[in-house]
Order: structure tokens, then sequence, then C-alpha cells
């Protein structure tokens, strides 16, 4: 009660805030009354109210922040979890051993096993937005729809595909889901963080109504959920940040984003949970100078790559910092478009050919510093038991063919992964050295922002007469941070840390069988869209300071908790 009553009071507030906002913008007279708005389809923001630098606490991620959306490719591709995980709660919460918590505050859960397992929801009376509108099972019906219509929504949640039936009324709290028979080994990851989104914040910004909108996601009605589904996947985009869209259902909310693109985080006080212990915080984006930030008593925990980062003197006078370096949970791998150069699985064949895992692996351990090996499967995480079943499926893609990799010789792969990053640059050079040896040119094609949705664009806009239009090649230039102009974000591979299931519905089958593992694990090495490379190194630089910061390599990183972070000195 103590949370509903407090909510409904910030709610007021920030519906005068929002009215005095539209009033100011638009020029023009609104009515504001103090009552719900019907369908939340002019649901309330709030007003910016923690001034840059002025955070308890500051967080560096090894993420670009991009996107809020975990579920998308882009955000999939660039860790948005890191951000996002506290936003967005999931079902179930992953811990730094790999144990998933389930999110009680959010949401109970009831499994029936049987040949098709269901699982029966029901979303807490209390959990709303912090816009105050309820959380529905449409919220849950909207990331399951984006899953299943990956082209429409450009969603990487494979996941969704295993489930045959999904019973959800109009703003009911209890619905359930059932999958497909075989399947369901993976249920807790179903609703993972980041990825539940506000449907009814999507629906006013695509001027429907929420049951409008619901309707069209029950019958996947193509026409109808063009708008919403590009909102999904492109509105929660941090570069254009929209307050009255991202709207927070978990402890804190997203203020806004400063000019250094820092993500500033202020205290959900409408959150149904216990409150966040910081008041604000700022989560930095990893292309941030991490020397000036420190030089500014901006950092307080950073997750780099390298050990012995060249900005920070852990024997310097005053130095009040742990270094805890980790084998990470997540594979560092090359993702491979389906188009162009890699539009049949014999050229992506080809091109795995010529890449060793080995040498990739030892390049990133010694410009890291942490010692990470080789991988060699495609379908579970790298240091899953079951991978010793794989092995004679995996094994023979160790090493290079020189012959079978010649079968691309005179082409040119652009490669691209997050820019600024000196480990990642060092593995694509290691890779070029070696697929030179088969004729095969491998180019550094990073920019500052490129991300795996790259893999999806044409090649290059052009004009009528085939030439490079003037308006496509400054929009390329000025993407590429000054790249020559008229040159295209399209890549043929992406290179990034990954969760092997997130990336394929065969991956999500796990253990259903090591007969099903083995399938999956073999068809995934004849079509090949990924090539797993070596475990991801992770290092942690925390102030001793900071209290309840557990490191996690997986998906959501240190930040899987950071609602119970403090800081004492």
């Amino acid at each position: 009660m103590r949370h509903r009553r407090r909510a409904n009071r910030l709610l007021r507030i920030r519906r005068l805030g929002a009215c005095a906002a539209s009033l100011s913008l638009a020029g023009v007279l609104v009515a504001c009354a103090d009552e719900p708005a019907p369908e939340a389809e002019e649901h309330s923001g709030w007003i910016s109210t923690v001034a840059d630098g002025q955070q308890e606490l500051n967080y560096q991620s090894s993420s670009p922040l991009t996107t809020t959306n975990a579920g998308s490719i882009t955000g999939s591709s660039t860790a948005a979890q890191q951000l996002s995980a506290r936003l967005y709660p999931g079902v179930y919460v992953p811990g730094p051993h790999g144990q998933l918590i389930q999110n009680s505050d959010l949401i109970s859960v009831r499994f029936l096993p049987d040949i098709k397992p269901q699982v029966i929801y029901t979303i807490s009376e209390d959990a709303q937005y912090s816009d105050g509108a309820p959380i529905t099972c449409t919220d849950f019906l909207l990331a399951y729809t984006a899953g299943v219509m990956p082209e429409l929504f450009s969603s990487q949640l494979p996941l969704m595909q295993h489930v045959d039936e999904f019973e959800c009324q109009p703003g009911a709290a209890r619905f359930s889901v059932k999958f497909k028979e075989g399947a369901g080994k993976r249920w807790r990851e179903l609703f993972s963080p980041g990825t539940v989104l506000p449907a009814h914040a999507i629906a006013s910004r695509a001027g429907m109504s929420l049951t409008e909108l619901h309707q069209a996601l029950k019958d996947r009605d193509v026409e109808k959920l063009s708008e919403p589904a590009r909102i999904w996947s492109e509105a929660f985009a941090l570069d254009n940040f929209d307050p009255l869209l991202q709207v927070s259902a978990g402890p804190f909310l997203l203020d806004h984003v400063s000019d250094e693109g820092a993500a500033i985080l202020a205290r959900n006080e409408a959150y149904y949970g216990d409150d966040a212990q910081l008041a604000s915080l700022a989560v930095w984006p990893a292309r941030a100078d991490s020397g000036k930030l420190l030089e500014q008593d901006y950092l307080d925990i950073a997750d780099i790559s390298q050990v012995n980062a060249d900005w920070l003197d852990r024997n310097a006078a005053g130095a009040n910092f742990t270094i805890q370096p980790q084998v990470g949970e997540l594979t560092d791998a090359l993702l491979l478009a389906e188009t162009g150069i890699f539009a049949e699985p014999g050229s992506r064949q080809a091109f795995a050919a010529c890449i060793d895992q080995g040498e990739v692996a030892e390049t990133s351990s010694r410009v890291s510093g942490v010692e990470v090996g080789p991988v060699l499967w495609q379908s579970i995480e790298h240091e899953d038991p079951v991978r010793h079943h794989l092995r004679d499926i995996s094994e023979p893609h160790a090493g290079v063919d020189i012959a079978k990799a010649r079968e691309l010789a005179g082409q040119t792969i652009r490669v691209g992964y997050r820019g600024q990053d000196k480990r990642l640059a060092a593995m694509v050079e290691t890779i070029a050295q070696r697929c030179l040896e088969a004729g095969i040119e491998v180019v550094d094609a990073a920019q500052a922002e490129t991300t795996a949705q790259d893999l999806y664009i044409d090649d290059v806009d052009t004009a009528g007469d085939g030439s490079v239009a003037e308006d496509s090649a400054e929009e390329a230039t000025k993407q590429s941070g000054g790249d020559q102009p008229g040159e295209s974000r399209k890549i043929d591979a992406y290179l990034g840390a990954v969760y092997p299931p997130n990336l394929d519905a065969r991956a999500a089958v796990h253990i259903s069988g090591i007969d099903a593992l083995r399938r999956a694990e073999s068809a995934m090495w004849e079509e090949v869209s990924m090539i797993p490379l070596a475990a991801q190194p992770r290092v942690f630089v925390i102030n001793r300071d900071v209290t309840s910061a557990v490191p996690y390599t997986g998906e959501s990183a240190i930040g899987w908790n950071m609602d119970r972070w403090q800081k004492t000195g």
C-alpha cells in the first residue's frame, strides 16, 4: 500500500508536469484533468529532475548504449541489457553464478510440465509503469509477437518461436503460454530483462488505443502492426530519447540522456518493489573517455576488456579500485549476413574455413590480459558441460582449410564491430592475415556506432544512374564519423559477444535431448549464420567504497543488481 499511495501522489504531480510541458511546447491551451487517460493515449511522463554531474554513482558499461530495447537486433548486439535490465525487469533475473531468480515483485509463475509444457503467469496487482499505467499481459503479448514476427519487428527473440499458444485477454493480469511439443526447457528465459516494453506507450505513439494494438498483435496484422513495430524496434534509441515512450517498469527510470551520451537514471518512485538504494546513477557508454571520467571523479565502476588499461594506474597515490579479470559467459563470435557475398551457405562455410579460433583466442588473450580459450560450438554457452557431446561435430571446424576457403578467393569481406575497441580490431586483423592466404580480403569496417543491424541494410543508396546520391553520401559520411563520402554502413559480418540461445530457435532447445542438440549443432554448422571464436574476456574496475556491486559476465553484466548498489565514501 505504501508504494501505491506514493505512486498515486507522484502520478498527479507528473500529470501536472506533463500538462505544463505540453502547453509550453505546443503553444496552445490544453485541458488537463486529474484522472486516468482512457487507454493511456495521453499517458503522463515526467520532467527531468537530475542535473548532469550530480549523480551519486557513475558506472561505465561495456555497451555503446544505443537503445533500451534488448529484444531488438540492435539491442541484442550491443548489450542493451546492461542498461535496461533494471528499467524493464524480466520474469526471471539472472544472478552472478548463472542462477535465475524469479522476479516475484512483478509476477508469479506456475509451470505445468507435459508433452506441451504450459506456463501460467499472474502479474502482481501493484505492478505498474512509472507513468502509473498498469502492467498487463498485452505487454508480454507484444514481446511474444515481436519474437515470432522478426522480419517486421527487427527482433532477436528466437525463443518465442518455441511457443505454440499465447492466451491473453486485453488488460488482463493473468495469461498463459503453451510450448510446442518437446520444447519449453528454457521457459525461465522466455521474457528476459529488457524485452518486455510498455505496450500502452507504443500504442499511444502509433495513434492507436491499447485495445486496438492488442487485437492487431493477436491477429498478427502486418498492416496495422507496421507502425507499432517500427516504434518498438527504433524509437527506444537513446540518441532520440522520448520520456513519454520510455516509461519504466523497474526500480530506476531513465530521466534523460546527457550531451555526453550518459544515461541518467533516477529512482522510480512509482516502483512496486523495494526502492533503489541510489537516488540517481549515471551509466556511461563504452566510448566515453575513461581517463577523463576518472579525472573528474565520474567513475566508480567500469566494465572493460583489458587488465592493463592505460588510463588506470593502480599504484597511484589515492588509488581506490579493485580490478577483477574474469573469463566471461558470453562468446565472441562473427554474425554473418545472409545476403550479398554470403547469400549461399557454401560461401559462409568457405569463410569459416579460413578462421583459426585458436589464433583469434590467443590474440584476444594477449590484448586483454585475460586468458580465454577458443570456442567451436554454436548452440550452447561455451562452458556448458554438454559441449562434450558435440565435439565430433564441432572440432572438425577447428583450424583452417585453405582449399575450402579459396572458394571465396578474390572477394572482399567487410567486418564491423563496435568501433574504438583495440581488442576487437586486433582479432579482425588476425582473421584478415589468415584469410589472405586463401585470396580473401577481410576489411575492418568498424564505425563508432556499428551494430548487427548493419548486416541487414542495403549496400548503398543509389541514384537512378547507379551513382551514389548526394544526400546518401552525406548521410553515410555523417554516420561513419568522417569516413570516405558515400561509404556504406553495410557490413558482411559483425563481431561481438553473444549468448547463443538468443540467436537461433534451434540453439534454444538445449538438452530437450542430446540427439536434438546434436541435430541443432550439425544444422547450424551447415548454415553457418554465426562463427564462434573465443570466450569473451571481462575486467571489472570497482571503487572500494561501492558496496553490493557483484561482478556478473552474462548479458546484464555487473549492473544486474544496480538498484542494490551503495557508495559509502
